[in-house]
């Protein structure tokens, strides 16, 4: 095997040598060039080749395809080695010339250096402002060419530096490919192959070993000519370096040049207005308010002058960071390539991470400046349209003539004293005016045209600004993710041993030295006499800690009002928590305005600075631990309005105050010793301190997270205490078990590590803490709608008995009398108040999974690396043009969130809408019921389209599917789909409610439930029919209670022929007027209808103001005129037959005796 190895490989050799005579002697035959036929291979025989097997007819289609695709690929690589031997020629070419031009550029570079000329502005003194910003323009522009040349040439270099490497790799690859190729080449054509078939695999073969033999020779000249080539771009690259330098220097100057001659011309303008206004002042009062123009547009120059060199420095210095950032990224980047991470990389990067701007202040300054461009562009427009007044002088001029003297006239109707002041007693004649006005209207036209050029200028400045604020932005965000995800597990200090133990005293001594605090007091006292704020601060803080007591009594008031049902309102929770916000707020306060003055100040020393930063990171501890302390004091929100167990409320105020003591003392310590010097956390001090942290950790999470008798166990019933014994003990495990693993990694030197994974967790802790407080807010707020919902409806059933034993005690009527009466559903407050828990713990969760991601994702790479993972792409429009935008699969966690979220808010969501609804205002079941689908199906819908457009899906991409789905469903589903859209309908425009009586076809019954689908009516059988709701949209529908409940009752009556028909209408009458349910208005009306077959028929119509109590009241009715009739004698008809017997013949009787009838005695 290692034979017919080695003679592969000498076969190889062979052909690659042969190749290269082929390609290298004119004269010579390359083997590729050799056929089975006296033709050699070239692309005119190929074409032609290809033409006679289009024109053949006696081969099949297919057959012509796979020759022509053979063909076709030997052009490609007859042209692949053309175009190699063309690079080969180029980089035996630079082995010549590369080194005469580095010498060249060598010695050009070495010419200029030696001359060293200062870089000096060949303009006039006097060179208006627009002419040397036509120099700054073009020089700029030839520095962004010089720049991207410069650009250009390191990333060649880059590029070189790795090159060697990849060309070995391709030409073991490509030998290896030769040797292949030629085993092909001598290998027989099997006896089923064509003639033509193995002439066109074996011109593939050929021209492709050529091809590779020319790659080969290409990349043997790349290898030897790489380093003249090298040379010549690092010439060419420090030439450009210097080039860039000096026009850099020459901007610069530029810039000076512009800014000192745009004050100049400004303050002459704001010069010459002065004088304008000044000469103004001694003529007519019409000219001065022009002047006064004049000067205000002067002062809009000078302040847009000022505000244009302000943007232009700060774009100079936001370029220089971006530069610097870029730069160290750059070479960050380089050292991590071929070094690694070490220990000494990892501290020097850990440097760098420090010096990063910060891009919460870049993202505000960024908002600042949209503010300031609009406002700007707004400014501009009012100019615009001022310049537009402007074109005609002269009608300007009248126009000023024209305002004045309507204004005389104005003021002359209205009696206005100041019509006869001295100053508008002047004399006014437009001819003598006329010329004063156009002078001081062309002055203020040209200095209008400079405001609006400088105005332009000035938002074209912030513009550019803030685009380099953005690139800096996210150069700052990808650079400090990157540093973020590799310095983790770096080692930033040595291992704690029994040496630098001995270190510790003689740290503590230095830190607790006189000299010290005596400078940090003279250094705040020198503040607080020159700082009015700071002694502002401190008075507040006096102020509020002598009014504690006060809060505390008033915290304490509002327990009164709280513990009766009828004073209990969601207000005093409200102040409650205002007042202790009072109580909160004195040493945040001071520890806040302390911190900031020490920092700032220029008569402190590194350790008043530290100091001050160190109570500047301070303050959010303190806030949120006081905050804690104070919502847990004896009879303040915790114990009242939360209902937390006062004896663990002591127990739990107890160890917040040991915390308080063992956290923040250390943590001064630790910032002031980090912030003196950025390798602190590596001495003995700052690891003593964060022990003495970690150790208050721990004891503060046993004390009250400890399974069995920790202080949240007994906090609140329904709370912690309800978790399950393993998960109380795996959270209590974890908790202790991060501090101490977190002590080992600091004293086996990870310090770096350590603290960042400990703020990320204080950080963790604050939000816990303000997330119980919401929990707690929302918990108290739905006690109190309960509360008020069941008080409501008790209030509601005790009403409706009331008005049933009423309408038992005006009369009785049978069972069968009794109306069909169906009640709106009750409103389930137990089951709205546990979904709408549901809803609050789960948007809580939401809350909190999204904060701790954010806290801490950009630390641990098993989080930040989801955002690297691609799992598909989608193409978007970015700034006009298609762009791939990847969806990674942190996007697809963010999506199945949104779906999750989605789904618990479309549940739970429609039940706290009900509480609402219900709390503030008195609406029926089907209007609550509208609101809750609505809201049900309007979430959904907006879920539904963010989680499509999370993952990438587009209206544009997703519309031909809706167009197909909708087609579809028009087809097989239209009945539910009209269904559906009816059911919408009705409750949009609720013409039936729940509650109504309606008739729908030959169905009469009562509205009880309205789905999206379907609407069930209960008759009066108390049988349930469920209607389509297309039924209510495209059919007849007879609701007796839309808009009016009254109703007209009808009742015949028909009496004997010969009755006393006046007295049976005043009987009928009496008898309607006297029940007690017929409305008086409109009155009830008696008439004589007709004369029927058997009766004289008479009505009696009559109204009542329900129709539950339709049947009850015709059945009173009728029996009261029953009564009434009996007792006058009116008689009640009843049908009459009358027989007539045939006479005109005589009648057949015929008697027959009943043949079982027994015999007489």
């Amino acid at each position: 095997m290692h034979s017919n190895r080695c003679a592969a490989n000498r076969t190889g050799l062979i052909v690659a040598l042969a190749l290269c005579a082929g390609l290298l002697l004119p004269g010579a035959m390359p083997l590729w060039a050799q056929d089975t036929g006296p033709t050699a291979v070239s692309a005119p025989l190929i074409e032609q080749r290809i033409k006679e097997i289009e024109a053949a007819s006696d081969i099949d289609d297919e057959t012509k395809l796979r020759l022509e695709e053979q063909y076709r690929r030997a052009l490609g690589y007859l042209e692949a080695a053309e175009a190699s031997k063309e690079t080969r020629q180029q980089f035996a070419s630079a082995r010549e010339t590369a080194p005469e031009l580095a010498k060249k550029e060598r010695d050009t570079l070495t010419k200029l250096e030696e001359e060293q000329t200062e870089v000096q502005l060949d303009i006039p003194e006097d060179a208006p402002a627009s002419d040397i910003e036509q120099l700054l323009n073009q020089e700029k522009a030839n520095r962004a060419a010089v720049d991207a040349k410069l650009n250009d040439l390191e990333q060649r270099l880059k590029t070189e530096a790795n090159r060697p490497a990849e060309i070995r790799q391709r030409l073991i690859d490509a030998r290896d490919q030769t040797g292949k190729l030629a085993d092909q080449l001598n290998t027989p054509a099997p006896a089923t192959e064509s003639a033509r078939d193995t002439e066109a695999r074996r011109w593939v073969l050929q021209t492709q070993a050529a091809a590779v033999s020319a790659e080969i020779q290409a990349l043997d000249q790349e290898l030897l000519s790489q380093p003249m080539r090298i040379q010549l771009l690092q010439a060419q690259r420090d030439r450009s370096a210097r080039s860039l330098g000096r026009m850099d220097t020459r901007v610069k100057l530029l810039e000076e040049a512009l800014g000192k001659r745009r004050k100049t011309e400004a303050d002459e303008a704001v010069d010459a207005a002065k004088i304008a206004g000044e000469d103004a002042e001694r003529l007519h009062p019409l000219a001065k308010s022009l002047a006064d123009k004049i000067t205000e547009l002067g002062n809009d120059l000078k302040t847009l002058t000022d505000n244009l060199e302000a943007t232009l420095r700060e774009d100079t210095t936001t370029r220089e960071e971006l530069k610097r950032i870029e730069d160290e990224n750059t070479a960050a980047r380089q050292k991590l390539e071929v070094a690694g991470l070490s220990q000494t990389l990892g501290i020097a990067l850990q440097e760098v991470r420090q010096d990063l701007p910060d891009t919460r202040v870049i993202r505000r300054q960024s908002q600042a400046r949209e503010n300031a461009i609009a406002n700007a562009g707004l400014k501009g427009l009012q100019y615009e349209e001022e310049r537009r007044n402007l074109r005609d002088l002269g009608a300007y001029v009248d126009s000023l003539f024209q305002q004045y003297e309507e204004q005389q006239l104005e003021l002359r109707r209205s009696g206005d004293p100041s019509a006869n002041s001295p100053e508008q007693a002047q004399p006014y004649d437009r001819e003598t005016l006329r010329q004063p006005l156009l002078d001081l209207a062309t002055g203020y036209r040209d200095l209008l045209d400079r405001v609006i050029d400088t105005n332009d200028d000035y938002i074209r400045a912030m513009t550019e600004l803030d685009f380099v604020s953005q690139r800096l932005l996210t150069t700052s965000t990808e650079f400090e993710r990157f540093l973020d995800e590799r310095l983790l597990w770096v080692r930033s200090a040595d291992p704690v041993d029994f040496d630098s133990t001995l270190k510790l005293p003689g740290e503590i001594v230095n830190f607790l030295a006189p000299s010290r605090w005596t400078g940090l007091v003279a250094t705040y006292w020198y503040e607080i006499r020159h700082s009015p704020l700071l002694l502002l601060a401190i008075l507040l803080f006096i102020g509020l800690m002598a009014m504690t007591p006060r809060f505390v009594d008033a915290i304490r008031a509002t327990a009164t009002k709280v513990r009766r049902i009828s004073t209990d309102a969601y207000r005093w929770t409200a102040e409650a928590l205002g007042y202790s916000l009072l109580l909160i707020l004195a040493w945040p306060l001071l520890s806040l305005a302390s911190g900031w003055y020490l920092y700032q100040s220029l008569e402190g020393g590194v350790f008043e600075k530290a100091a001050g930063f160190a109570l500047l990171r301070m303050t959010p501890a303190l806030f949120f631990l006081r905050g804690f302390r104070v919502l847990c004091m004896s009879g303040g929100v915790g114990e009242v309005h939360f209902k937390w167990s006062p004896t663990h409320l002591k127990r739990l105020r107890g160890q917040i105050d040991r915390f308080m003591i063992m956290f923040l003392v250390p943590l001064f310590v630790l910032i002031t010793t980090f912030r003196m010097d950025p390798g602190a956390p590596a001495d003995e001090l700052g690891k003593l301190s964060f022990i003495f942290i970690l150790v208050g950790m721990v004891l503060f999470f046993d004390a009250l997270f400890r399974p069995e008798k920790g202080v949240f166990t007994g906090l609140r019933p329904e709370g912690f205490s309800r978790t399950s014994l393993g998960l109380k003990r795996a959270i209590y495990l974890v908790l202790i078990i991060v501090p101490i693993a977190l002590a080992i990694l600091m004293l086996a030197g990870y310090v770096y590590t350590a603290g960042e994974i400990v703020r990320r967790v204080v950080t963790t802790m604050w939000l816990l803490l303000g997330l119980i407080v919401i929990h707690e807010l929302a918990l108290r707020w739905l006690l109190l709608v309960r509360r008020t919902l069941r008080l409501k409806q008790a209030r509601e059933r005790r009403a409706a008995a009331l008005a049933a034993q009423e309408s038992e005690e005006q009369g009785e009527g049978s069972s069968d009398d009794i109306p069909l009466h169906i009640d709106e559903p009750e409103v389930d407050i137990g089951s709205l108040d546990a979904q709408t828990r549901k809803l609050v713990n789960a948007g809580l969760l939401v809350l909190g999974i999204s904060g701790v991601w954010l806290i801490w994702s950009s630390v641990l790479p098993a989080l930040g690396i989801l955002d690297q993972i691609t799992l598909w792409s989608q193409i978007e429009t970015v700034n006009g043009e298609p762009t791939a935008v990847p969806v990674t699969l942190a996007t697809l966690g963010k999506a199945l969130l949104i779906a999750i979220l989605t789904i618990v808010a479309a549940k739970n969501l429609p039940s706290l809408l009900e509480i609402i609804l219900l709390q503030r205002l008195d609406i029926t079941s089907g209007s609550r019921l509208a609101v809750s689908t609505l809201a049900r199906y309007g979430i959904a819908a907006f879920g539904t389209m963010l989680f499509l457009s999370t993952i990438g899906g587009s209206w544009s991409k997703i519309q031909w599917l809706v167009a197909a789905l909708s087609v579809g469903i028009g087809f097989g589903l239209q009945e539910i789909v009209a269904n559906f859209i009816s059911g919408l309908i009705i409750l949009l425009e609720r013409p039936v409610r729940v509650g109504d009586t309606v008739t729908v076809g030959d169905t009469s019954g009562i509205v009880t439930r309205i789905q999206i689908r379907a609407t069930t009516i209960t008759n009066w059988e108390r049988q349930e029919l469920l209607v389509p709701n297309k039924e209510f949209i495209t059919g007849r529908v007879l609701n007796w209670t839309l808009t009016d409940e009254v109703i007209r009752l009808s009742i015949p009556v028909g009496v004997a022929y010969g009755s006393n028909v006046e007295q049976a209408l005043e009987l009928m009458n009496k008898a309607a007027v006297a029940h007690p349910r017929i409305l008086e208005d409109p009155p009830p009306f008696v008439m004589f209808d007709s004369f029927g077959d058997n009766s004289l028929n008479l009505v009696v119509r009559a109204y009542v103001n329900s129709i539950a109590y339709r049947r009850e009241t015709t059945s009173d009715l009728n029996r009261e005129i029953n009564r009434l009739f009996n007792e006058h004698g009116i008689v009640i008809s009843f049908p009459q037959r009358d027989v007539h017997l045939d006479t005109t013949s005589p009648l057949e009787i015929r008697l027959h005796r009943d043949s079982d009838a027994a015999e007489p005695a």
